[in-house]
């Protein structure tokens, strides 16, 4: 039990030239296609972490300013679903006629 309370704390974010370094990030694991996997390894001078960390934080920006537009919203997601349906079937007519 003692071992639990003993954990190291993670250390708080420097910014530095800025990027962001800490002593503690987590990991994580993808899988990606044989041909992405070549491409890779035939450019070993590109950070690819970094390229993969990047493109996560702006995706992942995106998301939080549609959370942010889409918070006091009232529609429902059945609401959402019914109107998308409803504009494909406009669109699939207009495209087909």
């Amino acid at each position: 039990m003692r071992e639990a309370k003993r954990r190291k704390k993670a250390k708080p974010y420097i910014t530095v030239n800025s990027h962001i370094l800490c002593d503690f990030m987590p990991n994580i694991t993808i899988s990606v296609s044989e041909q992405l996997y070549k491409t890779i390894k035939q450019h070993k001078q590109i950070r690819w972490s970094e390229v993969a960390r990047r493109a996560m934080s702006q995706y992942a920006q995106k998301l939080d300013m549609l959370d942010k537009l889409t918070e006091e919203s009232e529609l429902t997601e059945a609401d959402a679903i019914r109107i998308g349906r409803k504009i494909k079937r406009g669109m699939a007519k207009r495209h087909t006629s």
